[in-house]
């Protein structure tokens, strides 16, 4: 055994000996016993079994003599592992066996090296597609942070969802992406367009490619979208009951592929065993229902999708974005500017990582204007080849997607 052993080898070497030689043992003495103190241990587990082994007889005279019964009962099968403890003298495969407890149960050192080490294995920064919007958000979508996009219909938040995706079908072969729809308008030809532009932007285009069909044809000899969009699946949930069972077996499908990383055997398996990214939009649908006539059962339904998708970005290391609807702008004190508040109100305010506001501009339709918010903390930063208007003390950026 060496300490770069992974846990669950250790935790299956733990079970062989135990059901082999340590069978019905209690761990704990065993794990406090040592070289040097073995003969005070012996003579502390004599006298624990001296104690623990009153001299009794069983009746039923009455429920009071059955329960002292039973519980003399109890201490005499401790007093028989005690003393099956104490006869043990293979202090080798004792010892063995108690470094294999230790390495299991009691925490171990590891250096800075080692943890970036972990954390670059398990962590992955999706690019959102467009680069200046990836400079604000330091990158991208990070693995283990959950980021969210505010903003009234029609502003290009489902068509922002779709881009990402490309985006990471395009640039990572492995990662596969679960997408939550909530509104029942998943369209996988647009995604494909999506991945038709991808394609185009990263791909050496002859010249001499100049209509549609013949455009069409080159990227379908060159890139196969299939391959591409076997790594997304989609999932209908327009309640949030069918939302929380989804995230549920999401999470639960994610757990087993990770344990059995080095035996998987289903393309299920393969699927989750890659799923970096997970989208959900939007999440407000499921709750207009009951908002206003029952918020305290919203409440309650929220703060369970908030625990597992913490659960899952977090212990699963993935990524999630998610899409919520604005309220009808008021006016503040400190700005010029209407300001958009999310739908899911105070309880979701603090969840995510990364807030951003998406509305139309006045002047030109297909450009979206986006202000990010960092945990309620306005982020002022200078972003070149990109508009910038500053309205007293909220700056926002205008991208074209």
């Amino acid at each position: 055994m060496t300490d770069e052993e992974p846990v669950d080898v250790i935790a299956s070497k733990i079970h062989l000996l135990q059901r082999s030689r340590f069978t019905n043992l209690p761990l704990l003495p065993l794990l406090l016993l040592s070289d040097t103190n073995s003969s005070l241990t012996q003579n502390s587990l004599s006298t624990s079994k001296n104690y623990a082994n009153p001299s009794t007889t069983f009746t039923m005279n009455s429920n009071i003599g059955l329960g002292k019964n039973k519980s003399s009962l109890t201490n005499y099968n401790h007093a028989n592992n005690w003393s099956r403890l104490n006869n043990i003298y293979d202090t080798k495969e004792c010892s063995s066996f108690r470094r294999l407890l230790m390495s299991y149960w009691c925490p171990r050192s590891i250096n800075g090296a080692q943890m970036l080490l972990e954390e670059s294995k398990s962590s992955y920064c999706f690019s959102t597609g467009i680069e200046n919007l990836d400079n604000l958000l330091n990158g991208g979508l990070r693995t283990g942070e959950i980021t969210e996009i505010i903003g009234k219909s029609a502003t290009g938040k489902t068509q922002f969802c779709l881009s990402v995706c490309a985006s990471v079908l395009r640039n990572y072969k492995t990662v596969s992406i679960v997408y939550l729809d909530t509104k029942g308008d998943f369209i996988a030809d647009r995604l494909r367009e999506y991945l038709k532009k991808q394609n185009f932007k990263h791909s050496n285009v002859p010249t001499n490619v100049a209509t549609k069909d013949e455009y069409e044809t080159f990227i379908t000899r060159n890139n196969d979208d299939k391959q591409y969009l076997t790594r997304i699946r989609c999932c209908l949930v327009p309640t949030f009951g069918h939302l929380i069972d989804s995230l549920i077996t999401i999470r639960m499908h994610i757990d087993k592929a990770q344990r059995h990383l080095h035996n998987i055997s289903s393309p299920t398996e393969e699927f989750f065993s890659n799923c970096k990214l997970i989208i959900i939009d939007s999440l407000t649908i499921p709750f207009l229902t009951c908002m206003s006539a029952l918020p305290q059962l919203a409440i309650s339904q929220l703060a369970l999708i908030i625990s597992e998708l913490q659960r899952i970005s977090t212990l699963n290391h993935c990524a999630i974005l998610v899409t919520n609807h604005a309220k009808s702008q008021f006016t503040s004190h400190t700005s010029l500017l209407p300001i958009s508040i999310g739908c899911l109100g105070i309880n979701w305010s603090s969840i995510s990582n990364y807030r951003i506001l998406f509305e139309l501009s006045i002047k030109k339709t297909n450009i979206i204007l986006c202000k990010l918010i960092n945990n309620l903390k306005k982020i002022n930063k200078q972003i070149n080849n990109c508009k910038k208007h500053k309205y007293i003390t909220e700056t926002f950026w205008e991208f074209s997607i």
